[in-house]
């Protein structure tokens, strides 16, 4: 009981440096209630524009900046292989990953559809080097590979 009462004396005693201490404890909580607030807010919006701006990427080859640096008209790059692909699609930042691609190919005995049997005029490009001869096609036929069958 006598530490209580002593407590009780002192409290009044001190009355002023209750007071100026109940003062910085009100600031330093309301503080700390307004910093929550704020941080959950920031998180609940971080969300929102998460989903609601998602950023579409391609990668592809910038061939105007090969050749502006290409030296004895050499491309020097290399093609992205099929393992970067996975680790782009496996990457923490990537929601979708849809690969691409295509490749123009000659079949002579393909007709499109609505075509008739006419010949185009240009058969093709003859090369010849050395004692080697070679016949270069145009492509008239395109296949396109997707990774998502809804495309």
């Amino acid at each position: 009981m006598y530490i209580i009462k002593n407590a009780a004396k002192n409290l009044l005693r001190n009355k002023g440096r209750n007071i100026l201490t109940g003062i910085l404890l009100f600031f330093m909580l309301t503080a700390i209630c307004v910093s929550v607030v704020i941080e959950s807010a920031s998180q609940k919006m971080s969300e929102v524009y998460k989903d609601q701006f998602e950023i579409t990427a391609t990668l592809k080859v910038d061939f105007h900046s090969l050749i502006g640096s290409a030296q004895n008209f050499e491309l020097d790059y290399e093609d992205l292989t099929a393992e970067d692909s996975r680790n782009y699609a496996d990457s923490d930042h990537v929601k979708n990953c849809i690969t691409f691609g295509a490749n123009g190919m000659y079949a002579p005995d393909v007709v499109a559809i609505g075509a008739g049997n006419e010949s185009s005029g240009f058969g093709g490009l003859q090369i010849t080097d050395g004692g080697r001869s070679e016949q270069y096609y145009t492509a008239n036929l395109s296949l396109y590979g997707y990774s998502d069958v809804m495309l």
